[in-house]
């Protein structure tokens, strides 16, 4: 039996996060067969698989969080959810609990002492090694996070069975020593099946270069360095014989100011940004993308494991990215990494790398779709995962 807990961020609002859970769950169910989700989605908190083993798959509301206060009851609603309704076949073998994190709250410690009660092994993910960084960027939501973790968080850590850890160790003055055993760490994975892929290049227009960036869009992304490379760009080259354009795809809490930016170099013409697109609207954009916009500033949280580097690479689309990558060698061909720092993209830089990617690898979009599936794929890497919990080594 497989139960999986998002924290209570809204799904709705973060497309990518969900296709990484259902990622996730879709792996495990390879392990486990069956499986509940828990998880949010608009103001509404929802259960999802099987109340009871032997019952049917079901999908019902079990709560609602209305505003930021009763986000903060979140974990209670879990729990109490869990302590009516869930009973499992003592003679079920395999029982693990697979919990996002967001939050150290008295809750969610209650949650984990109920599950380990009944004899489930608890798996704690920290979607990002940074976190602590991230949360000193976020005022007071950032800070009352800091402080909750600070009076909780090392006997969170001490309580659950093993630590998953996307990209890298947490970096956590305590974590070493406490529970460094423990921690599995692993690599953004994506489910590649589910993203669409053509092998056709785009060429609608062989005069403009279509540069993507498609995310909820924070300082960490940099698009700021894309426009400001942008706005060089043309005031040394006014007429070029390749037009090259930003689209940005999403929002965040970047976006107004990635807006005023470009109102202030005159680029309303270079760059568009399109908000929050999904489904066919989202393909189309895609199907004209050359170049896509992976994050270009995680310097500004303390690092990284970017997922939208893999599933740019799973579409097939040649991007940009900053800094280090563990899923990407520096010699890989079909990415082109630049300097983890403040300054201007080159985009002669990106100019020079396109041009040179279609005459040397001319099925470059073949070639990276099979990179993704050798490397990103949530079955390999979930399985990792649950060999090792299961073994009782992580």
């Amino acid at each position: 039996m497989f139960l999986y807990i998002s924290s209570y961020e809204d799904l709705e609002l973060s497309p990518g996060v969900e296709k990484k859970i259902r990622g996730q769950v879709k792996a495990i169910q390879v392990v486990f067969g069956q499986y509940a989700l828990i998880y949010t989605r608009g103001k509404d908190i929802y259960f999802e698989g099987k109340l009871k083993e032997g019952t049917e798959y079901q999908k019902i509301a079990i709560g609602r969080v209305k505003n930021v206060v009763s986000k903060i009851t979140y974990y209670k609603k879990v729990l109490d959810f869990l302590m009516e309704n869930m009973t499992i076949n003592p003679n079920t073998y395999h029982r693990v609990a697979y919990i996002r994190f967001s939050l150290a709250d008295s809750y969610l410690l209650r949650i984990i002492d109920f599950l380990k009660s009944n004899h489930w092994k608890v798996v704690l993910e920290i979607p990002t090694y940074s976190f602590i960084s991230e949360w000193k960027q976020a005022g007071i939501k950032g800070l009352y996070k800091r402080l909750t973790f600070r009076l909780m968080g090392m006997t969170l850590l001490k309580k659950v069975d093993s630590i998953v850890s996307i990209g890298s160790k947490p970096v956590i003055p305590f974590f070493a020593e406490l529970c460094s055993e423990k921690t599995i760490v692993i690599s953004n994975g994506i489910d590649v099946d589910s993203i669409p892929f053509s092998v056709e290049r785009n060429d609608k227009n062989k005069g403009v270069l279509n540069l993507v960036g498609v995310a909820n869009v924070a300082p960490w992304h940099g698009y700021d360095r894309v426009i400001k490379g942008l706005e060089l760009f043309y005031k040394c080259n006014p007429s070029p014989s390749l037009k090259v354009v930003f689209h940005v795809v999403g929002e965040g809490p970047s976006s107004s100011k990635l807006r005023e930016l470009v109102k202030i170099k005159g680029l309303e013409n270079i760059v568009s940004f399109h908000g929050i697109r999904v489904g066919q609207e989202l393909e189309y954009i895609f199907s004209n993308a050359d170049i896509a916009v992976g994050s270009l500033a995680l310097h500004r949280t303390g690092g990284g494991n970017p997922l939208k580097n893999r599933e740019y690479c799973a579409r097939g689309i040649p991007f940009i990215y900053a800094g280090d990558d563990p899923g990407f060698p520096k010699e890989f061909p079909f990415a082109l990494r630049i300097s983890s720092d403040d300054s201007p993209v080159s985009i002669e830089e990106v100019l020079e790398f396109y041009k040179y990617l279609v005459l040397r690898f001319p099925d470059y979009k073949l070639q990276m779709r099979r990179y993704a599936e050798e490397h990103f794929s949530w079955d390999k890497i979930m399985k990792k995962v649950m060999d090792s919990v299961i073994r009782g080594d992580g």
